[in-house]
């Protein structure tokens, strides 16, 4: 009884961990070249971004890691040209800006180009850890049970003799 508890404890540990979201973001292959006023800002900063390839009219999302920062539209001959601010919030290092649009044959055009956020170089280190505290949560919780169904298997086992 004990190996079969066990086991169903570990079924349900690794049917949850398979359930598990991984924490990897795919970003979009780019198609072009951005053109950005500066490689370098500081959040709260501004920067001039430019392109070109739309389909005349077109809105163009200028987005920094998935967070849209501005929408433009582009003029006659499909190209654009805004300012757009760096959220204060944002952390120092290596970050890369996106315009996604419409395109003159009706498929998906995006730009983009990297900048760097200014901050101190320990500031701009990368997190190398991992967000394992959900899993962790979950592991407990599962041995918890299997510990309750040994306590009633050996409850039930004594009152048996």
């Amino acid at each position: 009884m004990r190996k079969f508890v066990f086991f169903l404890a570990t079924l349900g540990l690794m049917s949850l961990m398979a359930m598990a979201q991984a924490g990897a973001v795919d970003y979009p292959a780019s198609t072009g070249p951005l053109t950005v006023s500066g490689t370098t800002v500081d959040a709260g900063g501004t920067v001039t971004v430019g392109g070109g390839g739309c389909a005349p009219g077109a809105s163009t999302q200028i987005t920094m890691e998935l967070q849209v920062l501005t929408t433009v539209v582009a003029d006659g001959a499909g190209s654009f040209s805004t300012a757009v601010t760096i959220p204060s919030a944002t952390a120092p290092g290596a970050h890369t800006l996106v315009a996604t649009c419409a395109g003159p044959n009706g498929g998906t055009v995006q730009l983009s180009s990297a900048i760097t956020v200014a901050g101190s170089p320990l500031s701009a280190l990368a997190f190398t850890g991992s967000n394992a505290g959900p899993l962790a949560g979950i592991a407990i919780a599962v041995i918890g049970v299997g510990i309750l169904f040994v306590g009633v298997t050996r409850r039930r086992s004594m009152t048996d003799a």
